[in-house]
């Protein structure tokens, strides 16, 4: 499995202004021996997360393994705080009891900045519960209230410090510069050079900008907004539209604080220069959750059309409420441009070309106020739901054959939290939708390790609703995408071989070769995992054909990547090493992600034949393959396999601390070690141990799982390197020729199985018989044998196949 990034502390695009002090006692409060929490408190807009991001950067080098950053933004359930915790410290989500993420703490030097906790406050005795026995880690939170728990220190970020009103004829030699400083100001003219470069403060214009900062009560986001219309205002202007908006929207609760009133006065004037157009858009924008794409806002809030793909599980178009009244979808883009312009929608990096934007959470929720004042709230979200339910289905062809590409994957990574709420819509209003979307999401779970949330969404609507609503279709794949997920978990497995035994059944009758063929190649990876590799090779040749009839290339590679895999636990290690190369040097867009797990393989197989520097080039290879592309699978086991590897060359305790190393983050990963690596690994462990003595090799492994997730990659990296690089310069033989190169003629796997029946004289018939695959297959691969090694006729194939020895008879039987 791959060592996940975490995540870490956004990087603003503007200076923070005034800020000074605050960020010196935010640092002394994070340095002091008591406490773990240490709350910044204050209203909405007060620049609270800001605040906290520079004291964190502040900080940082006193936390050895760094700083994490929390969103809570997009978070409505005290119950999903403990989960987004894990998914920003890179962990995997079955680590989401407070009990494993307390463990993970207990012995982290760290920092971790959580922002945005007021509406989830009621998570908080259960975060500090996490902290309670870890003294290196601290928690710096933004919060509206504090949460009033054992140990939190409080600090109250107040707003801007303003400088005294000027009333006319007060204006004094010196004051613009004293008044300049002032940090309130000071921000205004910051953010008002931001879109209008020539603007200055001036004698003329400073009693304008003071009453401003003034009537907004020295409130960062308020001053931010207002500042933002100087490219068309001046500050006399602004101060006239702003004063007369404070009459106006001055009504609000008697009890609600001064600075609550003046940010939503703040936020109701910006409104109130928006044309009615742009207004109804940003209201209607507030369905998001999260950042959002320019298409979604298209579709969502305006009448671009929603259509679900041709599916083989999705039979109907779904029905959307009528779309009068919704803006054209042509104009959205100027109108959201507009937006950005007036500072209430922010854009935001994105990892393609494509622009993704979001909203303040204090803009969000006086928009999603505006839009059930219109009595659209549940329209827009049906068609958010709507929306996100397509962008799931898309990866299901109308075969039923899912394509996981890459970009699929980016993509559903950059709406996880819209797709999060749009299955909680439909789990409330539409539980059958809700059930098939969950399924359709079955790789995205599965890949980047949310494999509890995938569980839990399934289980969520699970007898909430007649399962004859759906057709047979998609409750077959429901029931595969909930039997594999369970299957994954030792405290589920048995229920999830049960569920796959049984839903391979249904799936045979409805004559889905695909997910027939998968459901046994599941079966098949778990006796696999057990050491049963006869029964996987047999699972295994009954999906082939099935798989074959629809040409999942990606799949097939799976198949052919555990075939090695068992090939390799029999023993049989030439033929595991042919077929594992297949799939590693395969491209992409053939092998897919297959290509991580048959790098790794290729290595141990290198490994088990002697073939050291190979092995640990391809071990390089595959930690190389899984960053690239966000593999959440077997990186932490490659500490496993390059102590495995290093045994064999010395330094006994090198290997020691790499294998603490490992069983710390494979326990971390939820990544057990299994069958038929965890031979080779044992023995390994078993002689280190006897060269060092069980004492010292005990203590080894302690100081190697005290290293973090970089220390250990990096020394695991550092290992691999050296192995390699000492080789080239000592003689030595040189490296294996590469692993595809081997093939003879061309020739594919599959079809070297079927020259090898060639020349034990078998019909086409016979061969499809054999291999289980059409008889029209297997002519067209005794063509294609044929054809690559040039040859007219079988005789003349199997006098070269003898000859050169490419077939091999001496496992026959």
């Amino acid at each position: 499995m791959t060592d996940p990034a975490s995540s870490p502390l956004p990087h603003p695009f503007t200076t923070l202004i005034g800020r000074e002090r605050d960020i010196e006692s935010i640092a002394a409060h994070l340095r002091a021996v008591s406490g773990s929490i240490v709350t910044l408190v204050g209203p909405a807009g007060v620049g609270k997360s800001r605040l906290a991001i520079a004291a964190a950067n502040s900080v940082e080098a006193d936390f050895q393994h760094g700083t994490v950053y929390v969103d809570l933004a997009p978070v409505g359930d005290p119950d999903h705080v403990l989960p987004a915790v894990v998914s920003a410290l890179g962990l995997p989500d079955e680590a989401v009891a407070a009990g494993q993420l307390a463990q993970y703490l207990s012995d982290r030097s760290l920092l971790l900045v959580i922002d945005n906790f007021e509406q989830v406050v009621d998570a908080g005795p259960v975060l500090n519960s996490c902290l309670a026995g870890a003294p290196g880690v601290r928690a710096l939170i933004t919060s509206q209230t504090p949460l009033r728990v054992w140990g939190e220190q409080e600090y109250a970020v107040e707003p801007l410090p303003v400088p005294p009103a000027i009333g006319p004829g007060e204006l004094e030699p010196g004051m613009l510069e004293r008044y300049g400083a002032a940090p309130s100001v000071r921000l205004f003219v910051s953010r008002a050079q931001n879109v209008r470069s020539g603007f200055r403060l001036t004698e003329a214009n400073l009693p304008a900008v003071v009453a401003i900062c003034r009537y907004l009560d020295g409130i960062p986001l308020a001053i931010e907004l207002a500042a933002a219309r100087s490219n068309v205002l001046s500050p006399e202007a602004l101060q006239h539209r702003l004063t007369g908006s404070l009459q106006l929207l001055s009504s609000g609760p008697r009890d609600a604080p001064d600075r609550h009133q003046a940010l939503r006065i703040a936020i109701e004037w910006s409104y109130s220069l928006l044309d009615p157009r742009e207004a109804h858009l940003l209201d209607r924008l507030s369905v998001f959750a999260g950042s959002f794409s320019l298409p979604a806002v298209e579709a969502i809030a305006a009448n671009a059309p929603i259509a679900l793909a041709t599916s083989y599980y999705v039979d109907s178009q779904p029905p959307l409420p009528p779309d009068d009244g919704l803006l054209e979808w042509t104009d959205v883009f100027d109108l959201l441009d507009a937006l950005v312009d007036h500072s209430l929608v922010q854009r935001v990096e994105s990892s393609d070309d494509d622009p993704r934007f979001r909203l303040f959470q204090t803009i969000r929720q006086l928009g999603a106020t505006r839009l059930a004042e219109r009595g659209e709230s549940h329209r827009i979200a049906a068609r958010h739901a709507t929306w996100f339910r397509a962008l799931a289905e898309s990866a299901w062809g109308p075969d039923g054959v899912p394509a996981l590409e890459d970009r699929w994957l980016g993509a559903l990574d950059a709406d996880s939290e819209n797709l999060r709420s749009a299955l909680d819509y439909l789990s409330e209003h539409d539980p059958p939708t809700a059930s098939t979307m969950a399924a359709a999401l079955i790789w995205y779970f599965y890949i980047r390790g949310r494999r509890v949330e995938g569980i839990r969404a399934i289980e969520r609507v699970a007898g909430t609703f007649d399962p004859a609503l759906l057709t047979p279709e998609a409750r077959a794949r429901t029931s595969f995408a909930h039997g594999n997920l369970l299957a994954l978990f030792p405290a589920t497995r048995q229920a999830g071989i049960a569920e796959l035994e049984s839903v391979l059944g249904d799936l045979r009758t409805l004559g889905n070769d695909w997910g027939a063929g998968y459901t046994l190649m599941a079966l098949a990876t778990l006796a696999e995992d057990d050491g049963d590799y006869q029964r996987a090779l047999d699972s295994i040749a009954e999906a082939r054909p099935l798989l074959e009839a629809v040409n999942d290339r990606a799949t097939l590679a799976n198949v052919d990547f555990h075939t090695a895999v068992s090939l390799f636990g029999l023993g049989r290690l030439t033929e595991a090493r042919a077929l594992a190369a297949t799939v590693a040097f395969a491209s992409p867009e053939h092998a897919g992600l297959n290509i991580a797990y048959a790098l790794h393989l290729a290595g141990l197989i290198d490994l088990a034949e002697g073939r050291f520097v190979d092995a640990a080039q391809r071990f390089r290879d595959a930690a190389d393959f899984s960053a690239r592309h966000g593999i959440v699978a077997t990186a932490s086991e490659l500490l496993d396999s390059t102590a495995t590897l290093q045994e064999t060359r010395g330094d006994p305790e090198l290997v020691a601390r790499l294998f603490g190393a490992a069983d710390r983050h494979n326990l971390e990963s939820g990544n057990p070690i299994t069958y038929p690596e965890r031979i080779y690994y044992d023995a390994a462990r078993d002689r280190t141990r006897e060269t060092l003595g069980s004492a010292r090799f005990l203590e080894l492994l302690v100081q190697g799982s005290a290293m973090s997730r970089t220390a250990a990659f990096s020394l695991m990296r550092q290992t691999l390197d050296a192995i390699v690089e000492n080789v080239e310069r000592t003689p030595s033989p040189p490296p294996l020729p590469v692993f595809g190169s081997t093939q003879p003629y061309g020739l594919t796997n599959r079809e070297l199985d079927v020259l090898r029946l060639v020349a034990a004289g078998m019909s086409d018939r016979e061969i499809g018989d054999t291999l289980f695959i059409s008889h029209g297959t297997a002519r067209t691969h005794v063509r294609n044998i044929l054809g690559k090694m040039n040859v007219p006729n079988r005789s003349a194939a199997t006098s070269i196949a003898l000859r050169e020895q490419l077939v091999d008879f001496s496992e026959a039987g």
